[in-house]
């Protein structure tokens, strides 16, 4: 009788024990779903940036061609202009303004890219000071 009551107590602890470890095993389950769901969501992330990046840089060589057969159009015209104008039957050669004119137009498309970064780093430190050291009105509701 002794030995069943040991085997009672066995049965029941080993039940408990169970009851226990199915509880367990559900939160454990639940925490896998919540963590297998931020991975799934964090690699849909980044696939979509990937595919972003792709497509910028598609766009990004296409810019560069573009601004390549712009730039050749560009200096294209320079011998167009000394053929079809008046350059060299009005003596304008002759003329420093002309050379200096001449001189700013062939320079011109390898100053685009600083002029515009200094344009834009002006507009950030602008908008730096406007948002940090510029004065408030801090007492807006008196």
């Amino acid at each position: 009788m002794k030995d069943i009551r040991i085997l009672d107590r066995d049965l029941e602890t080993t039940k408990l024990y169970e009851r226990r470890m199915i509880e367990l095993l559900q939160i454990r389950t639940q925490e896998y779903k919540q963590l297998k769901k931020a991975v799934d969501q964090e690699l849909s992330s980044t696939e979509t940036n990937d595919r972003k990046v792709e497509y910028e840089d598609h766009e990004y060589q296409g810019l560069h061609s573009v601004r390549k057969w712009t730039t050749a159009l560009y200096y294209f015209l320079i011998p167009c202009y000394l053929y079809f104008s008046d350059f060299f039957a009005a003596a304008r050669y002759k003329n420093i303004i002309t050379w200096i004119l001449l001189v700013l137009y062939c320079l011109f498309p390898l100053l685009v890219n600083p002029i515009s970064n200094f344009i834009f780093f002006l507009k950030d430190k602008l908008n730096f000071y406007m948002n940090n050291k510029a004065p408030k009105n801090v007492y807006e509701d008196i």
